[in-house]
């Protein structure tokens, strides 16, 4: 070849060898043999096998390399002679597999359904069952109406299912403990013994089972404790066997339903509370009958225990010359580190004035009520105070505030205001010489969305109040519920409201009360406000007129107007702050009242009052 006459190809190009050579093997070098493994799935002599294929395996295979082993009986064709049956044996993951993988099971309806393992609910996280216990209860409660006895037979269910369920079940059926009802024990026929009430069954567990009696923090008294007449069972000893079962729990957090007048009651009823360090809420009733249980020695320095307490309300029954003590009220208030919310209602001027006003922690919520020693002045005053840079929610009753000033000094002052609640009979006037159409008459904050004016006899201020939600000088506000608002001039400037059928009984209500001068109904405002949306649907707001070919009208429409702005972002309100209640402002007694609705328990909690 041409090519090989080069010196570097012919170096390149392999070397041949002689015959010799290749005959020659090396004794520690392997020689590599070509193996043709064959698996035989049927043995017919039949079959023809190509002479080709027969002659390389006979020659390259070699000679123990059968898949089966050699016998001196003949094999008959299609079988096979093993020494130990092959078995199959499942991987680890496999049978993990096998057990995750869940059974279907045929329903009623011919459907297949998958049932997971239980293994599978045991690892769940605690939240995926508290998410869970979460919708339960808000099955069972509806505008503010809790079905207790529903509520307690699911959660006890839930209980016997397993013990992963019980473990979360029982921190939601004791963590909100309802008391049963006052019902007696019965006498047996051959005992003459009277078996247990169900509060002295639940006393009884309580006591065997302190585990039990550590997952308590609410407790609701409401079916033992009725607030117009007492205990629902006098007879029987109600007021003692609560008193232990609120030994009984360590941990309690708040105490509802049961709100006890201070005279009423021996000190030791008020002292189970006292001693529960993690109490949340309080409420002190006093009457002015009777000395009150304030001036009890040493029971002032029991609110140095109440470190977690963040609200506390103080309602005297009626504004007298029989006093609790000068400085009492501030004394407590400063023992209370935790204070969030606070409401006053009903002390005299010696007992809750100016000076105890501008001494208030820093809250929250702020609720004052027929105060007396609460002036104008004392209020512009809490601007300067520890009380004003937190303040949230403001609640003025009846303080008789005679001077619109005092309104645009703590909307200006305030700066973390977010709700604004006013009422009372006269409404606050302007200062002498000041017009209500001039730019220092109007309110202005930034941040208040929420505002609730009920002044009973119409006045200027309401003139100011509607100029200044038209100038923007509150440009948060979402609400605003004017029982008062006559002549719909607040209504005017929010989103229409929706339209309600009026009934005749309502007719006739409406004409009645139209008799009178002014009174507080808050279905009195609805019906004004529905009529209203009905006169302006009277006036028209635009005219379509239909012409034919010849431009000649033909028919004519009258489209009726609407009362509201579409483009504002305030809502009207008119509802009432508790459930069926018609006085739109909540009340003490509202809280204190329990009442059976559709088959529940009406659960009003005190923060309706802020």
């Amino acid at each position: 070849m041409s090519l090989l006459r080069s010196k570097s190809l012919r170096r390149k190009a392999p070397r041949e060898r002689d015959s010799d050579e290749l005959e020659e093997i090396l004794p520690n070098r392997p020689v590599k043999q070509v193996y043709v493994f064959t698996q035989v799935v049927r043995d017919d002599s039949s079959v023809p096998v190509p002479r080709s294929l027969g002659s390389d395996i006979s020659q390259c295979q070699p000679t123990q390399r059968h898949t089966w082993p050699t016998s001196h009986k003949e094999r008959k064709p299609g079988t096979f002679q093993f020494s130990e049956a092959p078995t199959l044996t499942r991987t680890p993951w496999e049978l993990d597999r096998h057990r995750a993988r869940p059974q279907s099971q045929r329903s009623r309806h011919g459907t297949a359904t998958r049932r997971l393992p239980a293994h599978v609910f045991e690892q769940l996280p605690t939240e995926i069952y508290t998410c869970i216990l979460a919708h339960l209860d808000a099955a069972h409660q509806k505008d503010s109406v809790v079905f207790v006895d529903s509520r307690q037979r699911d959660l006890r269910n839930l209980c016997l299912v397993s013990k992963r369920w019980a473990m979360v079940a029982m921190v939601s059926l004791y963590g909100d403990l309802w008391l049963p009802s006052p019902a007696a024990g019965s006498k047996r026929m051959i005992s003459l013994a009277r078996t247990k009430s169900p509060l002295e069954l639940l006393l009884r567990t309580l006591t065997d089972a302190p585990d039990l009696a550590f997952l308590v923090r609410r407790m609701h008294a409401t079916s033992l404790y009725d607030s117009a007449h007492g205990f629902r069972n006098p007879s029987a000893p109600m007021s003692q066997t609560l008193e232990q079962v609120i030994e009984r729990c360590t941990e309690l957090e708040s105490l509802s339903g049961c709100t006890v007048a201070s005279q009423t009651v021996r000190i030791g009823y008020y002292a189970k509370p006292l001693q529960r360090p993690r109490l949340r809420e309080h409420v002190w009733l006093i009457h002015s009958r009777s000395s009150s249980i304030l001036n009890s020695s040493g029971l002032m320095d029991c609110h140095n225990n109440w470190q977690w307490l963040e609200t506390l309300v103080l309602a005297h029954g009626a504004v007298s010359e029989d006093e609790v003590g000068i400085g009492a009220v501030a004394a407590i208030i400063a023992r209370l580190w935790s204070l969030k919310h606070l409401s006053v209602s009903g002390f005299s001027r010696d007992e809750f004035h100016d000076g105890t006003l501008i001494s208030l922690p820093p809250l929250q919520s702020l609720r004052l009520e027929r105060l007396p020693g609460v002036t104008c002045d004392g209020l512009e005053q809490l601007r300067n105070s520890r009380a004003a840079q937190g303040l949230r929610k403001l609640t003025l009753v009846d303080l008789n505030l005679h001077s619109l000033r005092t309104m645009q000094v703590l909307f200006a002052n305030l700066p973390q205001l977010r709700r604004f609640r006013l009422q009372q009979d006269d409404s606050p006037a302007l200062l002498a010489g000041t017009s209500h159409t001039s730019k220092r008459a109007l309110l202005a904050s930034q941040t208040l969305q929420y505002l609730h004016w009920d002044c009973l006899h119409p006045g200027v201020a309401i003139d100011v109040l509607a100029k200044s939600v038209a100038g923007g000088n509150l440009p948060s506000l979402q609400a605003i519920k004017a029982p008062s608002d006559y002549d719909g001039k607040l209504q005017a400037l929010c989103r229409p409201i929706e339209h309600h059928a009026i009934s005749a009984d309502d007719l006739a209500h409406l004409a009645a009360e139209d008799e009178k001068s002014y009174s507080r109904s808050l279905r009195l405002s609805r019906l004004q406000a529905q009529r209203r949306v009905r006169e302006s649907r009277a006036q028209p707001a635009f005219n379509v007129v239909i012409e034919n070919q010849d431009e000649q009208s033909q028919e004519t429409h009258v489209i009726g107007s609407f009362l509201g702005d579409m483009q504002s972002k305030i809502e009207y309100l008119l509802e009432p702050d508790v459930r069926d209640s018609d006085c739109a402002l909540a009340s003490w007694p509202d809280v204190a009242t329990s009442r059976r609705m559709d088959g529940g328990e009406l659960n009003v909690p005190l923060s309706v009052l802020f």
